[in-house]
């Protein structure tokens, strides 16, 4: 396959799509040139979920290595807190849940066992499922252990991602792009020639340099003047605060949420806010009254994307992935799905639109997915998904894996809903029958997690090179 890739964009973008691109195509002799252009500020720090390993068994390469060189933490999932909510509707106290990663009680693919735990619940005095969740009662105590590879009950129930420093991830990246024979050119301005049929034929660089394309991998976000919804994000490190809990942190404000990465070496804060509605003083001055006077940082991003992004021999990534770059959910999960879907479907020649129209349908699907995740943290009850948990205690059949079902059943119950009708377990089996099953798997998940290690105490096994796989 004699091809020339030329992927454009900047920051982790750019360097995540030509790490993925260059190890899986240049078995076949694919040659890939990353254009560096100018752009917005990127927060400092990146939060993966479980996909992240998928990622590293790509490019060959551990998490282990990734976690050191990107000085991070693990992640188990996001802590909500909601007191803004809870308060006005007459509530005593915050309101706090944990949307995991990993599978509900002790078991995976246990989806009766989740639908019937949630309209066990239903009936019982403010009970949530985290006392049936591993991943949340880690969390919540600070626990963390890596399961070794043999207790596959153990992966699944703390299924992780990593919290990583967006600056050494990046640079951990190039280096491994330029030895899978990356090069790297920087452009002030660039500008593409088409050919009569339509696609791209060239990049040309300000400097005079041409560079042929047969496929043109676009991550730049939006150039110029952004129109439509767009939503502001302000960011800052706060390096006082150390690691903490396995998780990512998401706190209601008055705007929308503020949400808290943790890393080996501090913290990051990331926020966004709709300029149409807040104020960026009064947004600034609650951050300072809150968290104390930090560097803050500003960038945009337009929340409306494209149906068609796979279009002759240029795939749209940037404006795509933009939409989805939001603080509950970043963007590096969206991208590497993306993109592997592009390699799975790349045809050898510079044009095909029946596969172009075959990705773009998975795309529209994809995204719709993600939307629907993002709409149940303001308004749940607009959403089919929402409607169906509140009915019946399950969610819809997902045709992508933008968002696991635990995570759905989990924000939507920590949001409020509770399922109206009782489930085929609950019929099948006597109240004190379900109490005393669910009362052994507690006192179960309740020893594992005594008897695991701190957070701390495993990160700091990780960074320093050691196995991570104690005895526990």
């Amino acid at each position: 396959m004699n091809m020339q890739i030329v992927i454009l964009g900047q920051g982790l973008w750019l360097q995540v799509a030509a790490a993925l691109v260059a190890s899986q195509l240049r078995p076949w002799g694919v040659r890939c040139t990353a254009v560096e252009v100018p752009g917005e500020p990127e927060p400092g720090s990146v939060a993966s979920g479980p996909e992240l390993h998928g990622l590293c068994r790509l490019l060959g390469q551990s998490w282990q290595e990734l976690l050191l060189k990107a000085r991070g933490s693990f992640n188990l999932g996001t802590d909500y807190r909601d007191a803004l909510t809870h308060q006005a509707a007459g509530a005593a106290g915050p309101a706090r849940w944990f949307v995991p990663f990993g599978h509900l009680g002790l078991k995976s693919e246990a989806a009766e066992f989740a639908q019937g735990l949630f309209s066990y619940l239903a009936g019982q005095a403010e009970q949530g499922p985290e006392p049936y969740c591993l991943a949340a009662l880690a969390a919540w105590q600070g626990k963390f252990a890596v399961p070794p590879a043999n207790r596959t009950d153990l992966r699944d129930m703390l299924d992780f991602g990593l919290h990583l420093d967006r600056q050494g991830l990046c640079a951990w990246l190039r280096r491994f792009s330029e030895r899978q024979g990356v090069r790297f050119v920087a452009a002030d301005a660039l500008f593409s020639a088409q050919t009569a049929q339509g696609p791209i034929a060239s990049v040309q660089l300000a400097g005079g340099e041409s560079l042929p394309v047969d496929f043109c991998l676009d991550c730049r976000p939006r150039t110029g003047v952004k129109s439509g919804a767009v939503m502001l994000q302000l960011f800052a490190g706060d390096p006082q605060q150390g690691p903490g809990k396995p998780c990512t942190s998401a706190e209601r404000v008055p705007w929308g949420w503020l949400v808290r990465h943790p890393l080996a070496n501090g913290c990051v804060w990331q926020t966004e806010f709709d300029p149409q509605v807040q104020k960026r003083d009064q947004v600034q001055a609650w951050l300072d009254g809150n968290l104390g006077a930090l560097d803050w940082q500003l960038r945009s991003r337009q929340t409306s994307s494209p149906d068609e992004v796979w279009t002759g021999n240029c795939l749209q990534l940037g404006p795509v992935v933009e939409t989805l770059d939001s603080p509950l959910l970043g963007a590096m999960g969206p991208l590497q799905a993306l993109l592997v879907s592009w390699l799975d479907m790349l045809p050898n020649q510079a044009s095909c639109p029946a596969t172009a129209r075959l990705f773009n349908g998975y795309w529209q699907q994809y995204r719709e997915e993600l939307n629907t995740y993002l709409t149940l943290h303001e308004t749940p009850l607009e959403t089919h998904t929402g409607r169906l948990f509140a009915r019946l205690g399950r969610v819809p059949t997902a045709e992508t894996d933008a968002v696991r079902p635990v995570q759905l059943m989990t924000m939507l119950y920590g949001l409020g809903l509770r399922p109206e009708l009782p489930s085929r377990l609950l019929l099948d089996n006597e109240p004190a029958q379900v109490g005393a099953a669910l009362a052994q798997i507690r006192r179960r998940l309740d020893t594992l997690v005594t008897n695991m290690p701190s957070h701390a105490q495993t990160l700091a096994r990780c960074l320093d090179g050691r196995p991570a796989h104690p005895s526990y």
